[in-house]
C-alpha cells in the first residue's frame, strides 16, 4: 500500500471516529460516499460490525457543493459538523489533514 493511499485511509478513520463520537451509528454513516482525488470511496458495514472501505476508480470526479456550506464559519469545511464557535470549526480536522 503506497503512503498516498495510506494517508486517505487515515483521514477517512479520523472521520468516522469524529462521526461516532459525536453519536453517528453504523447504520447512518453506511453508505456515505467519500471523494479522494479522483477516487470514491463508499464505507459499508463489514463482517465484523466495523465499516469498510470500499474504493471505486473514475476518470474523473466533480463536486459540486452549496456556496452557503462555505459561508458559515460555524462548520468544518473537512467533515461538515457544525460547531458553537468558528474556532472549533476551523480546528475540527486540523489534525486529520
Amino acid at each position: 500500500m503506497n503512503a498516498y493511499r495510506l494517508e486517505q485511509e487515515e483521514m477517512i478513520k479520523g472521520w468516522i471516529t469524529k462521526k461516532e463520537t459525536a453519536g453517528a451509528t453504523l447504520d447512518e454513516l453506511s453508505g456515505t460516499v467519500v471523494v479522494c482525488g479522483n477516487e470514491l470511496v463508499r464505507l459499508v458495514p463489514g463482517a465484523n460490525g466495523q465499516l469498510e472501505v470500499s474504493a471505486e476508480r473514475f476518470t474523473e470526479v466533480v463536486v459540486l457543493s452549496r456556496r452557503e456550506r462555505f459561508e458559515d464559519p460555524k462548520s468544518c469545511l473537512v467533515c461538515g459538523m457544525e460547531h458553537e464557535h468558528a474556532k472549533a470549526a476551523t480546528e475540527c480536522c486540523a489534525e486529520v489533514e
